[in-house]
């Protein structure tokens, strides 16, 4: 399907209708430098977008500390960086979703997409605070999920790679259907989740193993040959056929955790002219 494209970096298509998405990214103590980047640069994009495809925009908090979460507040209210600062409940999900032990096995990002499909349905961008995104993907990439129903770019390597064979042995299924397929990214996901062949086929799934370690981490696997969540993602869209893909959409950059700190002292600078 072609994409509208949008000149100079700016967008210029008014969509018939406005469109509600909600952008949700979430950190923890660790990742403080590159939340607050994310934020601030993620302003900037939304400032040349149309009204009428302005999203809300959602913080979880996974683990930052009291000053942090003091400061994240300062800057909701007094620049108007976000709409809702969330913390994450631990306690209603497997005790190995701790994010101080191996990283939870990233099955909190598929909790966190399950629980803001409930509280804010419709288009979903799930991005790591290591994400940059400039007006035209953006612009873009909602008129293409309105359309589509789900999009992730595509990451390094392949499934045979990034995928321990007992995800496969989870499912009852062959990894030598799947094996040579690029992965998706767990860095970008967006859905709609008012789209029942999305939802019943993708987002609940993704839900159900994320909750069964034996699914999204199962025995033997390690970051040496699994990518927990982006695994168990790039399953569940080749079994449903859809794709993952970066054809004709650019404009999207991860990974960029290395520039908070010039981000963070341009905006300072900006605030202090």
């Amino acid at each position: 399907m072609g994409l509208p494209q949008f000149p100079n970096g700016r967008c210029s298509l008014l969509l018939e209708s406005p469109v509600n998405f909600t952008i949700v990214t979430g950190a923890s103590k660790n990742h403080w430098c590159p939340l607050q980047a994310f934020l601030l640069t993620l302003n900037k994009t939304l400032k040349s977008l149309p009204e009428k495809i302005k999203p809300e925009i959602v913080v979880y908090d996974l683990g930052l500390s009291s000053a942090q979460r003091q400061e994240l507040n300062q800057l909701r209210v007094e620049e108007g960086l976000f709409d809702e600062l969330a913390t994450f409940n631990y306690t209603k999900y497997p005790s190995f979703w701790n994010l101080k032990v191996n990283r939870g096995e990233y099955a909190w990002k598929a909790g966190i997409i399950h629980e803001v499909s409930k509280t804010h349905p419709g288009i979903i961008l799930w991005m790591d605070s290591g994400d940059r995104v400039l007006p035209n993907f953006l612009a873009n990439i909602v008129h293409f999920i309105k359309r589509n129903g789900f999009y992730s770019p595509t990451s390094s390597g392949d499934v045979r790679k990034w995928t321990h064979p007992g995800l496969f042995q989870y499912f009852h299924d062959d990894m030598e259907k799947y094996a040579e397929e690029p992965n998706c990214n767990g860095a970008f996901i967006g859905l709609d989740s008012d789209n029942r062949q999305v939802r019943e086929s993708i987002l609940e799934p993704f839900m159900s193993c994320a909750l069964d370690k034996d699914c999204i981490a199962p025995e033997g696997s390690s970051r040496i040959n699994h990518r927990q969540d982006q695994a168990v993602l790039t399953y569940l869209v080749l079994k449903n056929k859809f794709r993952c893909t970066d054809e004709g959409l650019a404009g999207l950059m991860i990974h960029k955790d290395g520039d908070c700190k010039s981000q963070i002292e341009d905006h300072r600078r900006q605030l202090g002219s």
